[in-house]
């Protein structure tokens, strides 16, 4: 099961825990980047910060259970995933810059 797998799973946990949607967003996002000391540097939306958004079809405070179909992803500016398809390139590295470390 893959990361992003395992926190969807957790949506019927904290449905069931009767936890709001705006709660369960919370924790999702800002809570995580609290969580992990990035918050500095990816918490706000503002000018300067690192663009980090996901886009659902659907309002996620309204019905949560949108959240597992993701249409759009964008990690540090780039576009990860657009109208439901990735786009593989991005995942795919060439390598190290200055070659391969030699013992």
């Amino acid at each position: 099961m893959s990361r992003g797998d395992l926190t969807i799973a957790f949506l019927d946990t904290w449905k069931a825990a009767n936890i709001p949607p705006a709660d369960i967003l919370k924790a999702l996002t800002i809570t995580g980047y609290k969580a992990s000391g990035v918050y500095a540097e990816r918490g706000p939306i503002k000018a300067g910060m690192f663009a980090d958004f996901v886009a659902v079809e659907g309002d996620p405070l309204a019905n949560i259970d949108v959240i597992r179909t993701v249409s759009f992803v964008m990690k540090n500016g780039e576009v990860f995933k657009r109208d439901g398809v990735m786009i593989p390139e991005k995942f795919l590295h060439p390598g190290p810059v200055k070659g391969w470390r030699q013992r």
